[in-house]
């Protein structure tokens, strides 16, 4: 084996410490992007499972039900087909929901609360409750990664309280003054049945039985890369409320001039 000298030997020993560092973290950051990317294809998987599949298994039902009863020669079969037709319109307008969500991103506006806002409108066109939105930003933005994280969760919580909370009212706040920032999204529908605490791991809903119940876990979990706490509870006298803080109560993140 080539012996190199002593000081090429000491430069080469200071300069793998000194790379060490950053290609640990490097390869740190590898790791955790991976893990948050099968977290992602996972909901993904659980949404299309949990909503458009359903959906499809339920056409398939009636339509045998209705192949059985033209069998049959049973008068009802024109007001079955209206019906299926009915269905069919809803599962082709959630499947469009779902692909406006997965494409929109913060980049398409000119702020988190004007992306945010958008959201709410396209979802309240097809829902029964009435939107209220409420932005207040000043003139520095968060971080790219920190405002696509909370748009991500006020999707999350938009289409939630859309898909399950039976509302009148949805009202949606947006507060942005860098490093802090804070994102509300309430409702007066139904509500998560039970009281629930604030902060992660304490601020999920403990009853897998819901059907938006991975949504809130999904929500977690992004609040928890960014460093902020999140919180959702039961709103009086009804409905749910899910808020997300940035700043002295939970993570601090730097703004973008």
């Amino acid at each position: 084996m080539r012996a190199y000298p002593p000081d090429v030997v000491r430069r080469l020993a200071a300069l793998v410490a000194e790379a060490a560092p950053g290609l640990a973290a490097a390869e740190l950051l590898a790791v955790v992007r991976e893990e948050a990317a099968t977290a992602e294809r996972r909901r993904v998987a659980r949404e299309i499972h949990d909503g458009v599949a359903q959906d499809l298994a339920s056409l398939g039902y009636a339509l045998d039900g209705i192949i059985a009863e033209a069998d049959a020669g049973a008068a009802s079969v024109p007001a079955a087909l209206h019906a299926l037709r009915e269905d069919v319109s809803g599962v082709v307008r959630s499947v469009r929901e779902a692909i406006h969500t997965f494409r929109s991103s913060v980049g398409e506006h000119d702020s988190l609360g004007a992306a945010i806002s958008a959201f709410a409108h396209r979802v309240a066109e097809q829902a029964p409750f009435a939107l209220h939105v409420s932005l207040q930003e000043s003139g520095t933005r968060l971080p790219p990664d920190a405002e696509a994280q909370l748009f991500r969760i006020a999707q999350e919580a938009i289409r939630n309280a859309s898909a399950h909370a039976n509302a009148a009212n949805l009202w949606v706040t947006c507060r942005v003054d860098p490093p802090t920032a804070l994102l509300r999204v309430e409702d007066d529908g139904d509500g998560i049945g039970h009281r629930i605490g604030h902060g992660i791991g304490h601020g999920i809903p403990a009853n897998p039985g819901r059907s938006d119940s991975y949504g809130f876990v999904t929500m977690a979990e992004r609040a928890q890369r960014l460093g902020a706490s999140l919180g959702v509870r039961e709103r009086q006298p009804t409905g749910t409320c899910v808020e997300v803080q940035v700043g002295s109560s939970g993570g601090r993140v730097g703004d973008r001039r």
